[in-house]
């Protein structure tokens, strides 16, 4: 059950960068995307009802691209709340533009990686390969 609903989740993050500028509404516990599909939006509402939608991605961000500290940060939600693990951030912080804890976690698990040996480049705009691969 868990499993479709990540799936619903990644989809939506992943195609989020490719809508219209104004097809998107603001994510909140009332409200879903306009333009999420009707099949979609109980899944989509059972993932934020759950924890498992980062609020600052969806409210603020809802319209733009995903960035890579973003992409970050939803996965490290989903890791944790799907194993009811915490992870660690690596020691010592080995980029030079972060110290987001959870960049530090999804790196020390192998989840992403940075742009070069001590640059994360966070606010650099994900793509539909990023994703992928930091989902697998």
């Amino acid at each position: 059950e868990w499993k479709k609903t990540v799936a619903i989740i990644l989809a939506l993050f992943a195609f989020l960068s490719i809508l219209p500028i104004d097809a998107a509404a603001s994510f909140t516990s009332q409200a879903l995307y306009i333009s999420a599909s009707t099949w979609a939006k109980p899944e989509i509402l059972d993932a934020w009802n759950n924890g498992l939608i980062p609020p600052d991605s969806y409210q603020k961000k809802a319209k733009e691209p995903t960035t890579r500290e973003e992409l970050c940060e939803l996965a490290m939600l989903l890791y944790e709340k799907t194993t009811g693990k915490t992870a660690v951030p690596v020691s010592p912080n080995p980029f030079k533009d972060t110290s987001n804890p959870a960049i530090l976690k999804a790196f020390a698990l192998g989840i992403t990686s940075g742009t070069s040996s001590t640059t994360f480049s966070l606010g650099v705009k994900t793509n539909r390969e990023q994703v992928a691969t930091m989902f697998s």
